[in-house]
């Protein structure tokens, strides 16, 4: 998606979650570096991908912690925000990644429609490879 997403200067979020990085199917270092360079934001996923409800809430804070402070050193700049593993959050989970240092907190919330009010409950959209399926979402 990178190259059409470059082509037609549409900016994305591309959330990590850092065990990962390497291993079979998800993206190496380099593929980061490269998705940074080319204006897209990195954004924090945690570090293991765990259900962060279930954790013990100085664990849950390491994840999110912990997940920043590694892009933050490899990259060399700011990492604002975060996406919840498997769009498990409650108000203690949005406290926490307020006080990890994230500026939002994406669900999985199935909405286009988000509120200023609440920038640790933006909720999303799912983007498959159906473009009509697509465009029938973003035009409800």
């Amino acid at each position: 998606a990178l190259p059409l997403l470059v082509k037609y200067n549409v900016p994305a979020t591309f959330y990590i979650f850092t065990d990962a990085i390497g291993a079979k199917n998800f993206l190496s270092w380099n593929d980061i570096f490269v998705i940074d360079k080319a204006g897209m934001e990195i954004a924090c996923h945690s570090v293991t991908h765990p259900m962060l409800t279930k954790l013990d809430p100085v664990k849950a804070f390491q994840e999110m912690e912990q997940c920043r402070m590694i892009l933050e050193k490899r990259l060399g700049k700011p990492i604002i925000d975060f996406a919840y593993p498997y769009g498990d959050y409650n108000h203690d989970i949005m406290t926490l990644t307020r006080n990890a240092g994230y500026t939002t907190g994406r669900t999985s919330n199935k909405s286009k429609y988000n509120s200023l009010s609440n920038l640790f409950k933006i909720n999303a959209l799912d983007a498959h490879d159906d473009l009509k399926e697509f465009k029938r979402m973003i035009a409800e």
